[in-house]
């Protein structure tokens, strides 16, 4: 090594002007290149620049997860904590951020609190999507609980079942916006009256259309139908369909009023309920008892039920007066 870097210490000793010049040039070049260096934020950038990797690599570009702030709020100590304590810090926290950045604008949006039209949402989507949920090995299960002909006379009492459905749920809407502009006008005292007139006038609209389909059911069934044995198998069911809206008819101008107050994520919980119900009473009536079309139709009357008790308790007890929205 001595052979290299001695003489090359004298050469330079000697000529101290060749080495400044050759260090300002390197300094100069080095300058140079490193104002061309640019800081990428992209970190697909990182991933192979290969045709199978270009789709991805725009999607994880594209993705706005990557350009958030997360921040998990727990006890300091490991002690557990309510939730409602944790809720209030996380409020604490959001407030004292959007106080120092007033005016300033670097805080684009803080997410911190699921908006109760979310829930509500989420709920529908699941129900919609339901069938897509379930394995594929529950549809066999699902074909032996019902016979051909139960499950045919299903569908012809649904769809018969439309049409009173869609008076109600009409009616129902109506109450939800009327009850909302009632609140808002402050008369508060004026929402059961109201809802229960929105009840009378469903029952005054849909009571006489079920009396005339029930008194002539063949004649209405034949609309979907033309064989005679579904016909006269169907008239049970329908029976207790017609039935079921006694309940059906509060239960959905209930629950409408229960949003319409604003208070939807009560409103989420009571239809959460209702359903957990729904489903035990089904699976104890199908899957275990194997009962007949017909009486599998009571299901209806025990979700129209639960669901009446629930919602009207509930608006009758006033809870919702005097809460924020």
């Amino acid at each position: 090594m001595e052979r290299i870097f001695v003489p090359l210490y004298r050469f330079f000793a000697k000529r101290r002007w060749l080495l400044w010049t050759i260090m300002l040039i390197s300094f100069g070049v080095f300058v140079f290149f490193g104002i061309q260096v640019k800081y990428e934020e992209d970190i697909s950038k990182l991933l192979p620049q290969t045709d199978a990797s270009k789709q991805s690599g725009i999607a994880f570009g594209n993705i706005r997860v990557k350009d958030k702030i997360f921040i998990q709020i727990h006890s300091a100590d490991g002690n557990p904590v309510s939730p409602q304590d944790l809720a209030g810090c996380c409020d604490e926290l959001v407030d004292s951020i959007l106080v120092r950045d007033s005016g300033q604008g670097r805080v684009a949006g803080i997410l911190y609190r699921m908006e109760d039209d979310v829930m509500m949402m989420a709920l529908d989507y699941a129900m919609t999507n339901l069938p897509v949920l379930v394995d594929t090995s529950c549809y066999c299960a699902f074909d032996s609980l019902m016979t051909e002909e139960a499950l045919a006379v299903t569908n012809i009492v649904r769809s018969l079942s439309g049409l009173t459905f869609m008076t109600v749920m009409a009616f129902a809407s109506a109450c939800s916006s009327i009850v909302s502009n009632l609140i808002g006008e402050g008369h508060s005292r004026e929402v059961w009256p109201t809802i229960m007139r929105h009840v009378k006038l469903t029952y005054l609209v849909v009571i006489p259309v079920l009396v005339v389909i029930s008194l002539f059911p063949k004649v209405f069934l034949a609309i979907f139908t033309d064989v005679p044995q579904l016909v006269d198998a169907s008239v049970a069911s329908l029976w207790v369909m017609a039935s079921s809206y006694l309940f059906l008819v509060p239960a959905n101008c209930f629950f409408s009023s229960v949003s319409g107050t604003g208070q939807t994520r009560t409103a989420f919980r009571l239809e959460l309920l209702s359903l957990v119900v729904y489903m035990a009473y089904i699976t104890i009536t199908i899957y275990w008892m194997r009962v007949d079309v017909a009486l599998a139709w009571t299901a209806e009357s025990v979700y129209g039920v639960i669901m009446m008790v629930l919602c009207g308790y509930y608006l009758k007890s006033c809870k919702w007066m005097g809460q924020k929205i």
